[in-house]
C-alpha cells in the first residue's frame, strides 16, 4: 500500500496477513484462517476458502480478493 506495507495472500492459510513495515510486525488483515465461507461481518471474521490473488486501487486499497474455494471475487472494504 501506499504506507509500503506488504498483504501476503495465504492460500493454504485461508487469510490474508498484512507485514506493517513500520512496526516489523505481521498480523492477519481478513480471514480467520478456516476454510469456509462468511460475509458481512469484520474482516477478521471474514473465513476465506484459498485465496489467492489481491487487487489494489489507484489508492493503493486493497480491494478485491479471488476467494477460488468458494468461486467468489470477494470485495474487502
Amino acid at each position: 500500500d501506499s504506507d509500503r506495507n506488504l498483504y501476503i495472500t495465504q492460500f493454504f492459510g485461508h487469510r490474508i496477513s498484512k507485514y506493517t513495515v513500520r512496526d516489523n510486525f505481521v498480523r492477519s488483515f481478513a480471514g480467520t484462517g478456516q476454510s469456509s465461507f462468511l460475509d458481512q461481518v469484520p474482516l477478521n471474521l471474514v473465513q476465506l476458502n484459498f485465496p489467492s490473488f489481491s487487487v489494489f486501487d489507484s489508492n493503493s486499497n486493497l480491494v478485491y480478493v479471488s476467494d477460488t474455494g468458494n468461486n467468489r471475487i470477494r470485495r474487502i472494504n
